[in-house]
């Protein structure tokens, strides 16, 4: 029988996450259990100290960007020492039953220990929404939000020089929100880690804007791919290809530790809770997010080891709203 759950927030802090925290821990005391945040010791693994969360702990939280947690590293829990001394301190802690709140490689650790018999469900948190399955992560509207609030102040000054911006974004292995960031800015060419494209690719497109707009062009750049803000500003710098200069902006870490938003704050109290509604049930082994509108859950074998697809109708309409008519085909 559960009577004293953990909640561990992984990898790299997400804005939602002390929502999802908030979450579990209220119902979970609902539930008459009691809630300890899992710590990280100095090489990132679960630490033998535990955080004790009440209801006045959690209580204001939910505004708080990063985690109120330490994030533990996934790669360290999925290793096979890694999981022992986890499952080790759970034990001594009389830990029946753990929530992680985190993004793939999260999930990846969830099932490793779930594996062994621990209970384990989890919150899907990803700025990038690279997580399968799910329409949208915690962690991925505050993160469009804060790009679209700041390149919008970047917009608002003219560029008296015609230069090309190319501000960088999110998106290590997922371009899902360098493509909505892109769309709702109206960026010329999105770059994203899915689709490889050369500097020459690019410059063409920039070619094709300027002869058409005849203005500054916008790149929107994931931070994941080869030719990232810096490696193109320094390639553009100068305008020997485009005839123009470059300018750049790397806002990922703006993104990161921007207010969570409205959507994301609700979406992590209600996630939260409906996985450790779960486990009241005796169900584990699953991972919770948002799709279709209201919380949904997956098996962890369903998300484990996949990645988000590329979304082919955000990338046609993104071709569609660009400025020149071959700006977003030779980039994707």
């Amino acid at each position: 029988m559960t009577r004293r759950i953990a909640v561990m927030t992984a990898d790299e802090d997400v804005p939602g996450m002390n929502a999802a925290i908030r979450g579990v821990a209220r119902m979970a005391l609902e539930q008459g259990w009691q809630v300890m945040g899992v710590c990280a010791d100095d090489d990132g693994q679960v630490d033998s100290k535990f955080i004790d969360l009440t209801a006045r702990t959690v209580e204001g939280i939910s505004q708080w960007s990063g985690s109120l947690l330490e994030s533990i590293s996934s790669s360290e829990i999925e290793s096979e020492g890694g999981s022992r001394i986890a499952l080790r301190h759970f034990a001594s802690a009389q830990i029946d039953a753990l929530i992680i709140i985190g993004g793939a490689h999260a999930q990846a650790s969830a099932a490793a220990l779930d594996k062994t018999g621990f209970p384990v469900n989890t919150v899907v948190a990803s700025m990038e929404n690279d997580v399968a399955g799910f329409d949208t992560a915690l962690g991925v509207d505050t993160g469009i939000n804060a790009a679209l609030d700041t390149i919008d102040r970047l917009k608002m000054s003219p560029f008296t020089d015609n230069a090309t911006f190319i501000v960088e974004v999110v998106g290590r292995v997922c371009g899902y929100s360098a493509l909505t960031t892109g769309i709702l800015v109206g960026a010329d060419a999105v770059i994203v880690p899915e689709v490889v494209v050369t500097p020459d690719q690019i410059a063409l497109t920039l070619r094709g804007v300027y002869e058409q707009a005849g203005a500054h062009p916008l790149i929107i750049v994931a931070e994941g791919v080869t030719y990232n803000a810096h490696r193109l500003h320094n390639h553009f710098a100068k305008g020997e290809h485009t005839g123009h200069s470059a300018r750049e902006a790397l806002i990922a870490h703006v993104q990161r530790r921007a207010a969570p938003s409205a959507f994301d704050r609700m979406i992590g109290i209600k996630v939260g809770m409906s996985a450790v509604e779960a486990l009241a049930r005796g169900e584990h082994g699953r991972a919770f997010g948002w799709r279709r509108s209201e919380v949904s859950a997956l098996p962890l074998a369903d998300v484990v080891g996949k990645t988000r697809a590329l979304d082919e109708d955000l990338m046609r309409l993104a071709s569609l709203l660009s400025l020149a008519d071959s700006s977003m085909a030779q980039t994707h």
